[in-house]
């Protein structure tokens, strides 16, 4: 069984969870062990780390690509 682990902020509600972790699952395979962390610092979104590899989708960082993007 792999480990994911999902960083959320807090006020991801246990509803969009579970569909986070279904769409996650699908897109990945149905053998992961999901475990959800409360990240203080993230303002949405989520960070999920799966077989060594980060995929960051929190808010900041969408904001910070933007930005990059929006300045190049």
């Amino acid at each position: 069984m792999r480990e994911a682990i999902i960083k959320t902020a807090r006020n991801m509600s246990d509803e969009t969870y579970d569909m986070l972790c279904k769409g996650v699952g699908k897109k990945f395979g149905s053998d992961i062990q999901f475990e959800r962390v409360f990240d203080e610092t993230l303002i949405g979104g989520f960070v999920l780390k799966l077989d060594g590899i980060v995929y960051d989708y929190s808010v900041r960082t969408q904001l910070k690509n933007l930005k990059k993007h929006i300045s190049d």
